[in-house]
């Protein structure tokens, strides 16, 4: 959200427009508010996840000066058991034999938190859930 922010803003802090909307070469005002009738870019993905209110209002705020968001960052190699205790404790689960007695949708929601707190991939995910990788990059997609 914050690269999606950082794009979008990028012609305010240039000082091309006053509104990330107001430039006429950006996705933002063309295809996620529909002013133009040739949509480049496919937006359905972005607003069903968040919703058209939560993104305008996410790209309205100005970037503080010292946002990073291009940088790559060393990536942190987390261990299985840490994921593994963490996926139990979400669930209440005492196993993961347990937790893959929750609904799809429970399992789907405790992968996705999982993910984002610990930034595991979807390769461990499916390692230590025993879930096939396909669902788990679908679920973090």
């Amino acid at each position: 959200m914050t690269l999606f922010r950082y794009i979008h803003q990028n012609p305010v802090k240039a000082g091309l427009v006053s509104r990330a909307e107001e430039y006429e070469y950006s996705s933002w005002g063309n295809d996620y508010l529909g002013k133009s009738t040739l949509v480049v870019c496919n937006t359905q993905s972005a607003i069903n996840r968040y919703g058209i209110e939560e993104l305008t209002e996410w790209v309205s705020m100005p970037l503080v000066d010292n946002t990073i968001c291009i940088d790559i960052s060393e990536r942190q190699i987390i261990a299985d058991e840490t994921v593994r205790q963490m996926i139990l404790m979400k669930c209440g689960a005492k196993s993961i034999a347990d937790f893959q007695q929750y609904s799809k949708e429970r399992q789907k929601d405790i992968v996705r938190d999982v993910m984002i707190e610990l930034g595991a991939g979807p390769r461990q995910m499916s390692r230590v859930t025993g879930l096939s990788y396909t669902l788990i990059y679908k679920t973090y997609k």
